[in-house]
């Protein structure tokens, strides 16, 4: 049976995809929402696909904003490809669009967590755009160079004999360089044995979901270059906030979340590959 392109499009830009019927039309499970001929209650009957603080709503009525142009009829249940909207004593989702269950081929008899299978769309979003994979081990962890000449040359403050630091902004990523000993190159190729990647310290609120890499760290590593912030055909696969050229040119950088999995973890990059899946970790004696 053919793919249908429509549904397949709506599920790359929507982060919450679930089977709902509905309840009530011009109606809302919140007072604070405005209602409209488009507000709509629906009970969600399963959740297909969702991040990890949606994946419970199973059983739950909710708002929906309906997007596109097609109607529903109460009682009836549909496919709902949205993304979050409001949070409160309910939930309230806006609607890219919706179809009948019946009429959707892009979800069957659906496997796993909804929460693995967005994981695994973001994984695979992020795999395609990357300059280089490779399976490696992080052997070292350090300030760039020129970061700690500036320091030095910066926490002396005009006619003090003693050392005063300077503030810096609060969106300060602190960038530190990781030196990956590489293993195994998936795509790409880093050009040697070493590859080495610039990334964000900073807990802040724009860079806290990138990772934070230590020594001793295994695993799978999505490298890009010269990435910058913006849109990605995949919902939630672009990066929030990207590091300044002028501080990565030459460099890798993993600044999303799914950058990088660790070897013991399945899914991901292994099911991207066909590799297979790790065995159980060994028990300390």
């Amino acid at each position: 049976m053919p793919e249908n392109p429509i549904s397949e499009e709506l599920a790359q830009q929507a982060s919450f995809i679930f089977k709902g019927t509905v309840k009530k039309l011009g109606a809302a499970t919140m007072r604070a929402l405005p209602v409209t001929n488009r507000t709509i209650i629906v009970r969600v009957d399963e959740v297909i696909e969702a991040p990890d603080v949606l994946a419970d709503y199973a059983g739950q009525k909710i708002t929906v904003e309906l997007g596109g142009r097609k109607q529903v009829k109460a009682n009836e249940q549909y496919i709902f490809y949205s993304n979050g909207w409001v949070f409160g004593a309910s939930l309230a989702v806006q609607s890219l669009a919706h179809e009948p269950v019946g009429k959707s081929i892009a979800f069957g008899a659906v496997t796993g967590k909804p929460t693995d299978r967005l994981r695994q769309k973001l994984a695979r979003a992020r795999f395609e755009t990357a300059d280089t994979v490779i399976t490696g081990r992080v052997t070292s962890v350090r300030v760039p160079p020129e970061s700690a000449v500036t320091a030095v040359a910066a926490i002396r403050a005009e006619g003090e004999e003693t050392p005063v630091l300077k503030p810096i902004s609060e969106h300060d990523p602190v960038i530190q360089e990781a030196v990956i000993e590489v293993e195994a190159v998936h795509k790409g190729g880093p050009g040697g044995p070493e590859i080495t990647l610039r990334f964000p310290r900073s807990a802040d609120v724009r860079w806290y979901q990138a990772p934070k890499f230590s020594p001793g760290q295994e695993g799978f590593f999505m490298l890009h270059k010269e990435e910058t912030a913006g849109e990605a055909p995949v919902r939630g696969a672009a990066v929030t906030a990207a590091l300044a050229a002028d501080e990565t040119a030459g460099f890798h950088t993993a600044l999303h979340s799914a950058d990088f999995q660790p070897l013991n973890e399945p899914g991901g990059v292994r099911e991207i590959m066909g590799l297979p899946e790790p065995g159980p970790i060994p028990e300390e004696n």
